[in-house]
């Protein structure tokens, strides 16, 4: 009977928590109306593979968090951090093609910050996570040598907004990391950048024209 009693108990906590748990507000951030310049390297990468940049296809632009979603989040995270090696545009594409910035799927087993990004998203696009739900995000974040641009691919959950880094393997939600949200692909449009509602436009526009996302 003292069983059954306490048994009841845990399960009784268990669906509290879980009500209360799905009653929170989406930890997500918040999205400026304002335009921003898609990057360079994006508009290079749409003219090579022009169905990654194909219109809106109607599909859910929220990726439903559970076990299994995220055990996949985190083991594409590892799995491509850990198989592409860091190299800049510069010492990667300049001799190969005489361009300093270029957005690529690291084929080579080489690439920087938004080549390890785009291979999330093309990998995470296979197993079913929906287009829209996983946008490339221009940061702006802490490097050896002060600030700098960086890319990182963020994904849309009904838990939150979560960031993969290619700098470190726990998939965050993005205000546990210490980046400057500057902008990054509209839910509606890939092809439709957006400024990330958080700094002032003036800033924004600024750190924008730096960050170009060529570091690894």
């Amino acid at each position: 009977m003292r069983l059954n009693i306490i048994a009841c108990a845990a399960a009784s906590a268990l669906v509290l928590w879980l009500c209360a748990a799905s009653a929170r507000p989406l930890d997500t951030i918040g999205e400026s109306r304002e335009v921003a310049r898609a990057p360079k390297g994006w508009v290079g990468l749409c003219k090579r593979y022009s169905e990654e940049c194909a219109g809106p296809n109607g599909t859910p632009r929220v990726v439903e968090l559970n076990g299994e979603s995220w055990k996949e989040l985190v083991a594409i995270n590892n799995s491509v951090n850990s198989t592409i090696k860091p190299l800049s545009d510069a010492k990667h594409w300049y001799k190969l093609l005489g361009v300093t910035e270029r957005w690529d799927y690291a084929e080579d087993g080489y690439g920087d910050c938004e080549d390890y990004a785009l291979l999330k998203r093309k990998k995470l696009m296979a197993l079913g996570f929906p287009r829209e739900a996983l946008r490339i995000t221009v940061v702006w974040a802490s490097g050896p040598k002060g600030d700098e641009g960086h890319a990182v691919l963020m994904v849309r959950t009904s838990k939150g907004d979560f960031v993969l880094d290619n700098r470190q393997d726990e998939v965050m939600l993005w205000h546990k990391t210490r980046f400057d949200f500057v902008k990054w692909q509209s839910a509606e449009d890939p092809n439709r950048w957006v400024y990330i509602d958080k700094v002032t436009a003036d800033a924004r526009r600024h750190r924008a024209t730096i960050a170009t996302a060529a570091r690894p």
